[in-house]
């Protein structure tokens, strides 16, 4: 999938562009085709037997990534709409905005859906940890 970039070309390496090549010209930058798939890639870092996955039918899916199987489910406190985790928080990194209803949103508006198994206002810190 894709090319690991060996070396920028010469007006990407005097740029600042926090270390990422995403726009560029083949001819200009030199790089390896990288051995990999789509299938091989693993979902958001997580296994499926993590406690944080969404129980099935607790959340619908995630709209971003389509998966079912949400990787800790986090909830949009200004509109309650719900997506994995890696999900929503690159979408407030890249655009400040709930993806459904464009609505400002910031990383202290994000919250880790609870678990059913855990009582009512009972996270165990983990979702003021995981912001």
């Amino acid at each position: 999938i894709g090319y690991h970039v060996l070396q920028p070309c010469e007006l990407c390496g005097a740029s600042d562009h926090n270390g990422h090549f995403w726009l560029f010209h083949a001819a200009a930058v030199k790089a390896t085709a990288r051995d990999l798939n789509w299938s091989s890639l693993p979902y958001n870092g997580a296994s499926a037997d993590e406690s944080d996955i969404a129980d099935g039918g607790a959340h619908e899916g995630c709209v971003i990534c389509m998966s079912v199987t949400m990787w800790r489910p986090t909830r949009v406190e200004s509109c309650g709409h719900v997506f994995c985790f890696g999900c929503i928080s690159r979408e407030v990194d890249a655009r400040g905005a709930c993806p459904l209803d464009r609505r400002p949103v910031t990383r202290e508006m994000l919250s880790l859906c609870e678990p059913a198994s855990e009582p009512a206002g009972d996270t165990g810190g983990r979702a003021a940890s995981a912001m």
